[in-house]
């Protein structure tokens, strides 16, 4: 009997749910607090870091948005071929896609999702191209 005894304890002592949490020390109080801080700091890296990319898109876009709609909006522009003309539609509503995004994210201080992750390469990053 005192050989079954042992083994029992053992098995309640070791099973997860019978195990008593404990108040947390000061010690990992405060690891707690540094880890969240550090998570907290690396979260508004980021989102500064989506905020000034999307001032550049903004920058970046505004003067190509208005040189097209103006080739767009001239007299003349309905009398050239499609072939021409419809690429040009094209851009413009991809550029102003571009615009929107970057305003809404600026807009929300960095939370929300940008059409274009980067402006060196805009063919293989565009989220916009694959909708």
């Amino acid at each position: 009997m005192s050989i079954i005894m042992p083994l029992a304890l053992v098995n309640v002592a070791a099973c997860r749910s019978c195990v008593v949490q404990q108040d947390e020390t000061p010690a990992e109080q405060r690891a707690r607090a540094a880890v969240a801080k550090a998570q907290a700091r690396e979260v508004a890296k980021q989102k500064e870091s989506k905020v000034k990319l999307a001032e550049l898109i903004l920058g970046k876009a505004g003067p190509i948005i208005i040189s097209l709609s103006a080739l767009l909006l001239k007299d003349g522009m309905m009398d050239v071929a499609s072939i021409i003309r419809e690429p040009l539609a094209d851009s413009l509503e991809l550029f102003s896609l571009f615009e929107d995004s970057a305003k809404f994210t600026i807009a929300s201080g960095g939370e929300g999702e940008l059409a274009i992750t980067d402006m060196k390469d805009p063919c293989c990053n565009c989220k916009a191209l694959s909708m």
